[in-house]
């Protein structure tokens, strides 16, 4: 499957209002000393229904004063006769308002790792959504909207979500097949039915426990957006991603691997037991071992004893590079490259370090900030002889 673009929804998916909308509503409510109020959790209880219905009578936000029209028309069913026409009114402004500061906007989990995650994988990101001109200010407001190509609100496109036409007109703007455009959002109704009715791709961020459409059948969902990152580098490169060990590496993996059991301390022995196991057992191992053997010293090396002896020969002990190196990494790298790239192997007399990287485009933003990453792994006494870092996947 190819994925041209990522485009998201705002609300409940990006951003939320902070506190929540049914908080918001208490608020206005409270300011005007009404007197029974009902609980936020009702208020937040009716958002779906309340969306719904407002579209249903002729309300969408495909306009900055039709959004008005369309908050007045949501909140009048949450609202459901709380409050007289009167308070509504106060209350309604109260709301819309309150959204348009940046107090009253909170970035939801896990949004600038996937948001990162697609710069390193170089797909481009849009958001889609049913809103206005504040929409975009909580964006900018919260440090977001670099990471977006564009960003489609109904009120500048004409267009709002139920609408397949909305998904259509994000593809032909992007020049992308439909096929191409990955849809993510939290509402089944408003976000996963049209864009896979459009022939676009859809992920359901299922934060609300209660949706009254049933996910389209092959739709993943997940609860946040922590695994979207990973699961969207699957679909564009299946099988999951392994970062290959070193030669040295792997020929301590191999010796240690063929160290005979401790409860069976002849080599001779092990080989008739297990003979596939003789290819891993050194040939020195096995002459120096039988030597011991025949002048009668019978002491069983363990693996305990002889894996400290192996990692010190290769340089891995208390004090050394690769120690450092291992315990800087995360404090000389930045934190979204550390998570997908690790020292590797060190080469000419420990001068060079070569680091394993997840993919291509890690690679090369690795390569952009080496020589600052260099410079901070050579503040370490023990990494003082380190002259080079090549990125490698």
């Amino acid at each position: 499957m190819k994925i041209a673009a990522v485009s998201f929804d705002l609300t409940g998916t990006l951003l939320c209002p902070f506190p929540s909308l049914g908080d918001l509503c208490v608020k206005a409510m409270q300011a005007q000393s009404i007197a029974e109020i009902p609980d936020a959790a009702l208020f937040n209880e009716r958002q779906a229904v309340a969306r719904s219905r407002a579209q249903q009578n002729g309300h969408a936000p495909v306009s900055e004063e039709r959004s008005k029209d369309y908050w007045r028309a949501m909140l009048w069913e949450i609202y459901a006769g709380a409050c007289n026409n009167t308070q509504f009114k106060i209350a309604e402004k109260f709301i819309y308002d309150a959204l348009a500061r940046p107090e009253h906007w909170q970035i939801m989990p896990f949004v600038r790792e996937t948001l990162e995650f697609l710069q390193f994988l170089k797909i481009p990101a849009v958001v889609i959504s049913n809103g206005d001109s504040r929409w975009i200010k909580a964006l900018e407001d919260k440090g977001l909207a670099p990471f977006f190509k564009k960003i489609f609100v109904s009120s500048q496109t004409g267009l709002a979500k139920p609408d397949v036409a909305v998904f259509d007109y994000v593809c032909r703007s992007l020049k992308i097949a439909r096929n191409e455009l990955l849809h993510i959002g939290d509402s089944i109704r408003e976000d996963v039915i049209p864009a896979t009715q459009c022939g676009a791709n859809a992920f359901w961020v299922s934060r609300h426990p209660i949706d009254f459409e049933k996910l389209p059948e092959n739709t993943p969902s997940f609860e946040t957006l922590e695994n979207v990152g990973m699961k969207i580098r699957e679909i564009i490169a299946p099988g999951t991603f392994e970062i290959s060990r070193s030669r040295n590496a792997r020929r301590l993996l191999a010796q240690i691997d063929g160290l005979p059991a401790p409860d069976n301390n002849s080599p001779r022995l092990y080989r008739a037991l297990d003979p596939q196991k003789e290819i891993a057992i050194s040939p020195k191992f096995i002459a120096q071992s039988e030597e011991r053997r025949e002048n009668g010293d019978d002491t069983v090396t363990t693996p305990e004893k002889i894996i400290p002896e192996l990692l010190k020969k290769r340089g891995f002990y208390k004090g050394s590079i690769q120690d450092a190196v291992g315990e800087i990494w995360e404090n000389a790298v930045p934190a979204t490259l550390a998570r997908r790239c690790r020292p590797d192997d060190l080469k000419d007399n420990f001068q060079t370090l070569y680091v394993r990287c997840e993919n291509a485009a890690v690679m090369q933003e690795f390569a952009l900030q080496k020589s600052r990453i260099l410079k901070r792994l050579k503040e370490h006494p023990a990494c003082a002889k380190l002259k080079r870092l090549v990125p490698v996947c």
